[in-house]
């Protein structure tokens, strides 16, 4: 299973996109997908995945 940033921002994106139009619980805005992105491969570089494939996030390993 990936666990990188990149892919859990990807998966929300869609997720939003699929179910905003019914609950209308986001406001609209031009070019979420790629700030998450951008944010997301940021913290991918940060953090990383460790020996193991353990993510380091900050002080402790998930």
């Amino acid at each position: 299973m990936d666990t990188s940033c990149v892919t859990a921002a990807a998966r929300t994106c869609d997720r939003i996109d699929a179910a905003d139009g019914e609950i209308q619980a986001f406001v609209p805005e031009r070019g979420r997908r790629e700030r998450l992105g951008r944010e997301a491969r940021a913290a991918d570089e940060r953090w990383g995945m460790r020996p193991g494939g353990r993510r380091c996030t900050g002080s402790w390993w998930a």
